[in-house]
């Protein structure tokens, strides 16, 4: 029964995730902005540092612009607010915890997909085919990058969920620009201290600088289990927050989340 419950639960994320974002508005918008903002910041990298700063800029845009897809499973937890739904999750005999990491998948996939499809087509188009080459190689790190952006996406989303109203709008805009800002991804680390310091807790950080550290033939796994760290901190904060403040409700007895 359990496995019943699982992919049942699984289906359920992918028809709500498929009606939210059809596929014809998936690929004549969501994609599109997709490789555009790779290709804007990739250009940027060029005007300011020449082919050696389109090389850097490559590397993280590719990553940044997952955020675009594994930042929107703040929505998940957030419709059962807005749709007021969440009081039959809290009944349910899978965990509230599991319920949204199970139903946040199509996104996270989708998220991973779009990175592929940057590499391959900004690299071309920017003349940089013997790079995307390298980095189709490293294609698990940026799978690993989408899962911990993921994960902290859900840990925020308790904000919107649980949080005062209007809390709901803004978690996803500020963990985008916050990962964007601080990953290292456009601006190099040692550049700006705040931004080193926020970087090292926020996803994609440690996941870019192990793929500039492979590019350059240095060792980089560690900064891969810094990666999964960071990922794994997210994903607990998550299900202890989700927990805790499904405990709380289930103590008030409120039928839904206010």
């Amino acid at each position: 029964m359990w496995w019943w419950r699982i992919s049942e639960t699984a289906r359920i994320g992918y028809r709500e995730h498929r009606a939210e974002e059809p596929w014809k508005i998936t690929f004549t918008t969501r994609w599109p902005r997709a490789l555009l903002q790779c290709l804007f910041f990739t250009m940027i990298g060029r005007v300011v540092g020449g082919a050696d700063g389109q090389a850097y800029t490559f590397v993280g845009s590719v990553a940044i612009i997952m955020t675009l897809f594994a930042m929107s499973i703040t929505d998940v937890p957030i419709r059962d607010r807005w749709n007021a739904t969440f009081y039959r999750l809290r009944s349910s005999r899978l965990p509230v915890p599991m319920i949204y990491i199970i139903r946040s998948w199509p996104a996270a996939v989708e998220a991973a997909a779009a990175a592929a499809s940057c590499i391959v087509v900004v690299g071309v188009a920017t003349g940089q085919a013997a790079l995307a080459l390298q980095l189709l190689q490293v294609i698990p790190i940026y799978v690993l990058m989408a899962f911990t952006v993921s994960a902290a996406a859900l840990a925020a989303a308790s904000a919107g969920l649980f949080g005062r109203a209007g809390n709901d709008i803004i978690v996803g805009n500020l963990g985008q620009y916050l990962i964007i800002a601080c990953s290292g991804a456009l601006i190099p680390p040692g550049r700006v201290a705040w931004l080193d310091a926020v970087g090292s807790i926020l996803p994609t950080r440690h996941g870019i600088q192990a793929i500039h550290h492979y590019l350059a033939g240095e060792p980089w796994l560690a900064d891969v289990r810094t990666e999964v760290v960071v990922g794994a901190a997210w994903l607990t904060a998550a299900i202890v927050l989700y927990s805790a403040l499904t405990r709380r409700v289930r103590h008030t007895d409120h039928d839904k989340v206010t």
